[in-house]
C-alpha cells in the first residue's frame, strides 16, 4: 500500500510522538499522562470523519472508587485547560458515571478504570452518539466495552476493538491500522 504525502507526514507525527520518552513510567506507577492524551489525539485525527479542532473529551469516572477519581485528576491535570497534539485540542469534561447525559455532545469518552459496573451503561450511552470509547483500562477493550486502549509506558501500544469500534460508528484510516493491533 502507497501513502500519500498527508498520510505519511501523520504517520510520522504519530510515530514521534510515539517513541519520545517511550520508557518514562514503569507499569506498576503507571496513571494517565500528558504523553497518554497526546497519542489518544493523534489516533483521533486517523478516524475517518473523526473530530477536529477543539474537542470536549468526557472523563468518566466512577466518583465512588478510589482509583477511578485518582484517574479521573491525573486526566484533568494531563489536559489542563485543553491540550493540543497535531490538529486537535484536546478539553476536558469531568462526568461523574451517575450523570451520563453529560455526554452528549463530547468528542471522544476517556473511560477512567474503576468503572466495570458502569461499563455496560457508559458504552451504551457511547453508541447512541456514535462516539468513541478510550481507556488506559486494558479489560475494558478486551471486553468490548471500549474502542480504543492507549499505553505509552514502556512502550507505546495501542489496542482497537473492532466490534467495539463498528457499534459506535467508528472506522480508522488504514495507514493508522498498520501501526496498532485489532482484536
Amino acid at each position: 500500500m502507497r501513502l500519500n504525502t498527508s498520510q505519511l507526514i501523520r504517520v510520522i507525527g504519530f510515530l514521534m510522538i510515539a517513541l519520545a520518552g517511550a520508557n518514562a513510567v514503569t507499569p506498576a506507577e503507571a496513571e494517565v499522562t500528558e504523553k497518554d492524551f497526546q497519542v489518544m489525539a493523534r489516533a483521533l485525527g486517523f478516524m475517518a470523519n473523526g473530530p477536529t479542532g477543539t474537542v470536549d473529551i468526557a472523563i468518566v469516572h466512577s466518583p465512588e472508587n478510589p482509583a477511578s477519581m485518582a484517574e479521573a485528576q491525573a486526566a484533568q491535570a494531563a489536559l489542563g485547560d485543553g491540550l493540543k497534539a497535531g490538529a486537535l485540542t484536546l478539553r476536558p469534561v469531568m462526568v461523574p458515571t451517575s450523570d451520563l447525559g453529560k455526554l452528549a455532545g463530547v468528542g471522544a469518552i476517556f473511560v477512567t478504570p474503576g468503572t466495570d459496573a458502569q461499563q455496560d451503561a457508559i458504552f451504551a450511552a457511547s453508541k447512541t452518539s456514535g462516539t468513541i470509547t478510550i481507556s488506559t483500562d486494558r479489560n475494558c477493550v478486551e471486553t468490548g466495552k471500549c474502542a480504543m486502549f492507549v499505553a505509552t509506558a514502556p512502550k507505546v501500544e495501542i489496542l482497537v476493538n473492532k466490534a467495539a469500534a463498528a457499534a459506535t460508528n467508528v472506522s480508522f484510516d488504514s495507514a493508522f491500522k498498520m501501526m496498532i493491533k485489532e482484536i
